[in-house]
């Protein structure tokens, strides 16, 4: 039976495409009960604004939407969390599959529900509602998201310092021949550092590399 006495506003910041009739009929799926009144908004300042109106109950979008977002940043992120925390409004994030470091990241930015693209429907129609009816919810993640790190911290080691050192140097755009010669040790070693850091990463090819770089420098500016 849907709780009419219950309406519950959902603001999606995501891009305005042909997915919002399945953006749409999928919380309708997870939320039943309730009657939804749906916000897709792709602007910062719309976001801002609707929940400091106090017209949001939760918040929803994607982890690469938001990454890549031109108005999205550390400041703008900072701002949203705490009027998000004042008008007591539920973040829900989905992330996809990522390397085991990127995710830790993603994990630190305590969203209210963390979810995945591998996660059962089931425990998504379980935790959601759940959402609405915890009065201070802590950062909750899913069992999928769960088990990744698990896994991630069993099989991943620390990167040394030297190993930290070249992956910030390839960024920078030095090759392993220049990054050898500046720092006085021989391309093999400098290759090998690389290789190890890829391999700790679970990254498989340089573009990988590259794009996880670029992302954990993006996501600490």
């Amino acid at each position: 039976m849907i709780n009419t006495e219950r309406i519950v506003r959902v603001m999606v910041f995501y891009k305005i495409n042909i997915f919002k009739e399945i953006i749409f009929q999928a919380l309708h799926d997870l939320l039943p009960d309730y009657v939804l009144k749906i916000n897709l908004v792709d602007s910062t300042e719309q976001a801002l604004a609707a929940v400091a109106d106090n017209g949001v109950d939760i918040f929803l979008t994607e982890f690469n939407y938001l990454l890549n977002h031109k108005e999205w940043s550390t400041e703008v992120s900072s701002r949203f969390t705490a009027l998000c925390k004042t008008h007591n409004v539920r973040r829900v994030l989905l992330v996809p599959e990522l390397p085991y470091g990127l995710l830790k990241k993603v994990l630190q930015m305590k969203f209210e529900l963390t979810i995945s693209q591998q996660d059962e429907f089931s425990e998504l129609k379980k935790e959601i509602p759940a959402l609405l009816m915890t009065e201070m919810p802590k950062p909750l993640i899913s069992s999928w998201l769960r088990q990744a790190m698990r896994a991630g911290s069993r099989s991943r080691s620390i990167l040394s310092a030297r190993e930290w050192e070249v992956l910030h140097l390839i960024v920078e755009g030095f090759s392993t021949t220049e990054i050898a010669r500046h720092r006085n040790r021989s391309v093999s070693t400098i290759a090998t550092q690389k290789h190890n850091a890829m391999k700790k990463l679970n990254l498989s090819n340089h573009s990988e590399l590259i794009k996880y770089l670029h992302t954990v420098g993006k996501m600490e500016e």
